[in-house]
């Protein structure tokens, strides 16, 4: 190949950037934001559980979720689910 990378000073291969998994951000969503950062609970509150309920709705019967503020919270609720040594 002597035609060079377009990271390398070469012509792109295409004249758009290519998009992967755009969010489908309409104003239902905006309100949302606006009003859960104008109410205060941040991390949190009502919402959350408000979330966490339409959620399990969701996913159905049986299911269990929970809503996590950081990846480590994350890991470790699923490390407890999975009966598998906490890595916290």
């Amino acid at each position: 190949m002597s035609e060079r990378l377009a990271v390398d000073g070469g012509r792109p291969v295409r004249e758009t950037f290519l998009v992967f998994g755009s969010p489908a951000l309409g104003e239902e969503e905006i309100a949302e934001v606006v009003a859960t950062l104008r109410s205060g609970w941040l991390g949190t509150g009502p919402r959350v559980r408000r979330f966490e309920e339409e959620f399990r709705a969701y996913t159905g019967p049986g299911t269990r979720s929970r809503s996590t503020r950081a990846r480590p919270e994350c890991t470790w609720l699923s490390s407890r689910r999975a009966s598998a040594p906490a890595t916290r």
